[in-house]
């Protein structure tokens, strides 16, 4: 019975995973749609005049999520290796909030 307890700790870990993976991917997309995202980075009009996102930046802004998705893979293994997954996460998260500060 304890075999199967574990199991189902694994099994509800991993699914959770891949639950947090999707929310991930999908917040790019959300973004973008966000009135307040495309008054503040709307580069283009439509003929009546409301501003909207260039086809190019909405391009790039999801390519972006996929190509910092793949850089992660590739570096985080060796950061992780090098300092610990502890140290690694701190890291992360220090650059994380050092990026998203507003710069106005």
């Amino acid at each position: 019975m304890a075999a199967f307890g574990t199991f189902s700790i694994v099994r509800l870990s991993s699914r959770s995973g891949a639950t947090f993976d999707g929310y991930a991917v999908t917040i790019p997309g959300s973004i973008i749609a966000n009135p307040g995202f495309v008054q503040a980075f709307g580069t283009a009009t439509t003929g009546t005049g409301q501003l909207i996102l260039d086809a190019n930046h909405v391009g790039a802004w999801g390519g972006s999520q996929s190509g910092g998705q793949i850089v992660g893979m590739l570096v985080a293994p060796f950061v992780s290796d090098r300092f610990g997954r502890r140290l690694a996460m701190l890291i992360l998260s220090v650059l994380l909030v050092i990026v998203s500060q507003d710069d106005q």
